[in-house]
């Protein structure tokens, strides 16, 4: 395959050893797995100030280390863990040019069908819009400590749950004022009667401990009034 001096050199690379793997081993594009992280750079100062040009800009560091240069990386892997595409971006590079630029890049690929699956970080409005452009399709997640009102109804929505395994049952709901997404809401039992414990003991720890503020207080009170000196008596 020959590859263009220009423009996209890094791109074209990366998609001519996918496919010549993908001839080899052809794997399943109908699912892409999208994720990012972050790190820093803590190389010789030297080589930091090239990182700084190449890459400025300073985002969330998941190495506590804000005095080092980030920068995020992020990676798209079919449902066999092959490698698609990788890009690299400044550590302030917003969630939504990761996934406009990823599902942007892919298209020139021409992979067919295919479904971004992404994690509950990517879960806002705007960028599953942009998922949804050109016909596009994604699945992600989304944390229940986080919901939105449209979650919030989905979770509320009445239905029968069906069985997959002994730790695992879902349903599928479909609100009205949102017909073009399927939520699939998800419960293990398992897991739950383990959360369920685990706050019933943490609430015990905290009834416990404002017990013991509450009898510490009322001595405290008690002491104070014995403690209180008596008027003197009238001569």
């Amino acid at each position: 395959m020959d590859l263009p001096i220009e423009g996209d050199a890094q791109g074209a690379v990366q998609e001519a050893v996918f496919f010549a793997a993908a001839h080899l081993l052809n794997p399943e594009v109908d699912l892409i797995f999208s994720d990012t992280t972050s790190t820093c750079s803590s190389a010789t100062a030297r080589t930091q100030r090239r990182v700084m040009r190449c890459f400025a800009g300073s985002g969330h560091s998941k190495d506590h280390r804000k005095d080092l240069p980030q920068i995020v990386i992020g990676f798209t892997v079919t449902r066999e863990s092959i490698r698609v595409r990788c890009w690299v971006w400044p550590g302030n590079t917003s969630d939504t040019t990761v996934i406009g630029q990823g599902k942007d890049d892919l298209l020139s690929w021409r992979l067919g069908r295919v479904v971004t699956v992404a994690d509950s970080g990517y879960s806002s409005e705007a960028n599953l819009a942009y998922l949804t452009r050109a016909g596009g399709h994604y699945i992600t997640g989304l944390k229940i400590r986080e919901t939105s009102k449209k979650a919030a109804a989905a979770l509320a929505r009445q239905g029968r749950y069906q069985e997959l395994r002994d730790n695992l049952r879902v349903k599928e709901v479909q609100l009205d004022d949102d017909p073009g997404r399927r939520w699939i809401i998800y419960h293990n039992p398992v897991e739950a009667a383990r959360e369920q414990a685990r706050r019933d003991e943490q609430l015990s720890v905290i009834v416990d401990e404002l017990e013991r503020i509450a009898q510490a207080r009322s001595s405290d009170a008690k002491k104070a009034r014995t403690r209180r000196p008596r008027p003197p008596s009238a001569p």
